[in-house]
């Protein structure tokens, strides 16, 4: 813990110290962090490839030609991989995920993690030519 002076005042910060890591991202040891967390990031975006008739949670919270852009020229997905909110959402769902099931399994419950959800939806009732699309 470091404390840093904001206005007179005193906050309290925690700062993560790896070794090797002591000049930057990089160190003696030669583990690259950045390029570490790229890998993830890719590898994860790998297995969730668009399929027609397939909506995103994502594209229902972003810009509505997103979906058809991706489509066409899927490398304008891969700045995303480092999209601040993308990577602090990832952060914030792993570590709930992984804090929860430790809270759990301390006290007996059985913890099973679901790595992913979707649901299919007929939009046929609310408009005519719709059909099914399935919600991921």
């Amino acid at each position: 813990m470091r404390g840093l002076k904001d206005g007179g005042s005193q906050r309290r910060e925690k700062v993560m110290r790896l070794p090797g890591l002591e000049h930057g991202f990089s160190g003696a040891a030669g583990l690259d962090l950045v390029a570490e967390l790229f890998s993830y990031f890719r590898a994860e975006r790998a297995k969730h490839q668009r399929e027609p008739g397939v909506v995103w949670v994502t594209d229902l919270v972003s810009c509505s030609l997103k979906p058809r852009y991706s489509e066409a020229y899927p490398e304008l997905e891969m700045p995303q991989l480092f999209n601040p909110a993308m990577v602090h959402g990832t952060l914030v769902h792993k570590g709930l995920e992984s804090l929860l099931a430790e809270i759990l399994a301390g006290r007996g419950a059985e913890v099973k993690l679901e790595q992913e959800a979707s649901a299919e939806v007929d939009l046929s009732q609310l408009s005519p030519g719709a059909g099914r699309v399935v919600v991921k």
